[in-house]
């Protein structure tokens, strides 16, 4: 028993650490978002959208990071949900976990991560990251399909909901995944105001 709470306690501190990771993506992902109203495009003048174009493309790097590292594999020596979950599945830790708090939020943040690695979209988004946003160098983009930008986003909304869940299975500290995103909303929303003023 005393491994058992010592891995459950590893998980919660894993988890607090990815909650952090995935206040910064939400915030990115509703940047994105927000840059992507048709309001905010057409307020560019003709031929002068470079720099939007930019931001965006720079943000969703970003948030290709960020997923990233929630969702790298356990065999590295990072906290991610990979890992977290690979504890989880240690005799005695689930249930020590979920003493902590919510037990059916813990048991469905679990079944999402099954989804998630059946689905086979985590590979996807890996490949992204390490062979085109790594490489500059066309040579090196390899020939795996990639996620689309809507399949990238619905990742992201996924992983979120994950977390959220994760977080409160735990009894982890984390305000709601749509309350978070509403609050980046409104941020981002303003920011794209200031920037087409110009």
């Amino acid at each position: 028993m005393a491994n058992a709470q010592v891995r459950a306690e590893q998980v919660v501190r894993i988890v607090k650490l990815i909650c952090r990771n995935a206040d910064r993506a939400m915030g990115l992902y509703e940047f994105i978002n927000a840059g992507h109203a048709k309001a905010v495009v057409d307020s560019f003048e003709k031929g002068k959208g470079q720099a939007p174009v930019l931001v965006r493309s720079a943000m969703l790097e970003s948030l290709v990071l960020g997923l990233n590292r929630m969702v790298e594999r356990a065999s590295t020596d990072r906290d991610t949900l990979e890992k977290v979950f690979a504890l989880l599945d240690q005799p005695g830790v689930f249930s020590e976990v979920a003493s902590y708090g919510d037990a059916s939020k813990l048991r469905a943040a679990t079944e999402e991560w099954g989804r998630l690695e059946r689905a086979k979209v985590l590979p996807k988004l890996r490949h992204l990251r390490d062979h085109y946003m790594a490489h500059t160098i066309s040579k090196k983009w390899g020939r795996k399909p990639n996620p689309e930008f809507g399949e990238t986003m619905k990742i992201a909304r996924r992983v979120f909901k994950l977390v959220e869940n994760l977080a409160a299975g735990c009894g982890a500290d984390m305000a709601s995944e749509t309350a978070t995103r509403q609050v980046w909303r409104t941020l981002s929303r303003d920011l794209w105001k200031r920037v087409k003023r110009r």
